[in-house]
């Protein structure tokens, strides 16, 4: 894959997003793709793949994901992300805290014949949740 072309993929999986558009979001993924997070633990296939993305924009119906830089080495890709939002729907069977979360982490995206054969997000889970409010911060 080109550095042109893996751009190209990320400017469509930062648009999906900006859509809420979960058909948009899969198209790049392989049938068989595979997504770690820390939200999701191991999902694997296109429908879970857009479950999973249908989970975030229904939790939280203002989501913001920005891609803030991409590391690109042929195939693979690290980028750098922000995203942000309200809590306003169930989460990982949570209700509802209306309270707003901002963090950032990284992707990890591995390509094949273009598409995403794998894809491991890290960021933050913990300070996550507490800024949702769902655990107390540690204090002395």
């Amino acid at each position: 894959m080109t550095r042109d072309e893996m751009l190209a993929l990320l400017e469509r999986r930062g648009s999906a997003w900006k859509r809420r558009d979960p058909a948009a979001f899969v198209a790049d993924f392989a049938e068989d793709a595979i997504v770690d997070s820390p939200t999701g633990g191991t999902t694997m296939g296109k429908v879970a793949i857009k479950a999973l993305f249908r989970n975030w924009t229904s939790a939280f119906p203002d989501v913001e994901w920005t891609r803030e830089s991409a590391v690109i080495d042929g195939n693979r890709a690290a980028v750098g992300f922000r995203i942000a939002g309200t809590h306003g729907g169930p989460f990982l069977g949570v209700a509802p805290t209306s309270r707003r979360f901002e963090i950032r982490g990284i992707t990890l995206i591995t390509v094949r014949d273009g598409k995403i054969v794998y894809e491991r997000r890290i960021y933050d889970f913990t300070g996550f949740l507490v800024q949702l409010g769902l655990i107390k911060p540690f204090s002395e």
